[in-house]
């Protein structure tokens, strides 16, 4: 693995963010919403029916092992975590599957494999009095969806996407585009635990070919796999490559 204050390494990194945002700029041309409808994604009714059971599960979890703040993992995210109050658990890290942790969360695994373009899916909790200042994400390519899983008083949990907000909600899916200025606040005293969901989103062909080699990029750059070996080394949890369905068409009939 390049050192990060090698020449090399960020030459890499500043033409992968090129190559990214020039890609992000054509895709945009198909689909350019901030938030998505719910209702667009077959999938949502399976994540929604299953809730309970992926709470319990994260309960299970929470009670077992230790979950890590995000800059564990990603160290660059401390500009944005600022402190030990955003702790992450995860499923699948952008295209790896952690084995023994899936293993642990079966009824989340399989809700997760029903869905097209899976990428990444972890436990994502805010601690009480918990904010993630306004950020972008790494990639258009992809959709996030969240499932509120713990929201004890919803009227104080937000996200915030592009100037818009909407309040989770136990049971309930949210869907958004993370490349638009977005914010995550939890002003409440009780944690706000959600299943935090990526996937790719579908194109025409060739594009969905262009989407999936750009994100297959990033999945195998040193960045990823830094994080990979920080996650092993905290718990020890194996990963693989999963494969990945990008050829898929995703609407609320399929």
């Amino acid at each position: 693995m390049l050192s990060k204050s090698s020449i090399l390494y960020q030459a890499k990194k500043y033409l992968g963010i090129l190559v990214i945002r020039i890609t992000e700029a054509m895709l945009s041309l198909f689909d350019n919403r901030d938030w998505c409808d719910k209702n667009d994604f077959a999938f949502t009714k399976i994540l929604e029916a299953n809730a309970g059971e992926i709470r319990r599960e994260f309960i299970a979890v929470q009670a077992k092992h230790f979950i890590p703040n995000i800059e564990q993992l990603f160290p660059e995210q401390i500009q944005i975590a600022g402190n030990d109050n955003w702790k992450t658990f995860w499923l699948i890290l952008y295209g790896y599957d952690m084995v023994q942790h899936l293993e642990e969360c079966p009824v989340t695994k399989a809700c997760l494999e029903k869905i097209p373009g899976m990428t990444s899916a972890m436990f994502s909790v805010l601690e009480p009095h918990k904010n993630i200042p306004p950020h972008r994400g790494i990639y258009k390519g992809v959709l996030r969806c969240h499932l509120g899983l713990i929201v004890e008083a919803p009227e104080k949990c937000k996200m915030v996407v592009n100037g818009e907000e909407q309040h989770w909600q136990e049971g309930e899916c949210m869907f958004f585009d993370d490349t638009f200025m977005h914010m995550a606040v939890n002003d409440s005293t009780s944690k706000r635990v959600v299943l935090f969901i990526d996937f790719l989103r579908s194109y025409p062909f060739p594009f969905n070919y262009i989407n999936y080699f750009v994100f297959n990029q990033i999945a195998k750059s040193e960045y990823i796999g830094e994080v990979l070996v920080n996650s092993n080394e905290l718990d020890g949890v194996n990963y693989k490559p999963r494969k990945i369905n990008y050829l898929h068409h995703l609407s609320a009939t399929t």
